[in-house]
């Protein structure tokens, strides 16, 4: 098995969960191109609208994020972690500005950030609390030794 495989098999199974959440927005950034439907806090918005608006940038970029955070997280790099709560907080503040494209009240995105606020906290608080993650991303750090001939 290789070294990406080795790494998914060690992945912490909620960690391996939160890997697909990118992959997922960017099916969500396509899917309007194929069916004709969006809802936007419920309310459906006409043909295209994703499109012309330019809403989908606010999405997509976001999913490109969270997907390079997985990938980040496959291959068990330092920083995966930070990139992926960055993706998070992009994907929390394009709330309202997709509200804002759609012509909804400020007010009106309130619930959905409230909602996708808790949930990165969440997921912060997940990433770098958990003793499971904290192993699988210590599975392959190097250790600095604390003794000066190097080893303990």
């Amino acid at each position: 098995m290789n070294g990406t495989g080795r790494a998914t098999v060690a992945m912490p199974t909620l960690l391996k969960g939160l890997s697909w959440a990118g992959p997922l927005l960017l099916v969500f950034c396509v899917v309007p191109l194929v069916d004709e439907w969006m809802l936007v806090f419920g309310r459906p918005m006409p043909p295209g609208w994703w499109w012309r608006s330019g809403a989908v940038a606010l999405a997509f970029v976001p999913g490109v994020v969270l997907c390079a955070a997985a990938m980040l997280v496959i291959r068990r790099s330092w920083f995966a972690r930070m990139v992926y709560v960055l993706g998070w907080l992009l994907l929390t503040s394009s709330i309202p500005l997709i509200g804002h494209f759609a012509g909804f009240d400020p007010a009106d995105a309130n619930p959905a950030l409230v909602v996708n606020g808790a949930c990165t906290v969440l997921i912060a608080a997940y990433l770098y609390a958990s003793p499971d993650v904290r192993r699988y991303f210590d599975a392959v750090s190097p250790r600095v030794s604390s003794s000066p001939g190097g080893n303990e």
